[in-house]
């Protein structure tokens, strides 16, 4: 039996800004390392938490069926 994932936007988010920051301090550690191309790999991996929550934004706005959303955002991040 397939179970219904809930998602609150909230914990959500913050979960996203907790990983963008934990990757942010782990990409200004490489600089001080003086590795700076792997630095700017962490940091194009953090902007992905904001694509994410702007692409949150963008479902939340076209649809209230759940599942819809749920759908239509999980498609999204997929493409990434």
């Amino acid at each position: 039996m397939k179970r219904e994932m809930e998602v609150n936007k909230e914990e959500f988010f913050v979960f996203l800004e907790e990983r963008k920051n934990s990757t942010m301090r782990e990409a200004l550690n490489l600089v001080k390392e003086e590795r700076k191309d792997d630095s700017n790999t962490l940091k194009a991996k953090a902007n992905i938490y904001d694509i994410i929550k702007a692409f949150w934004n963008a479902e939340e706005k076209k649809t209230e069926d759940k599942k819809v959303f749920l759908e239509n955002l999980l498609e999204k991040i997929a493409m990434l």
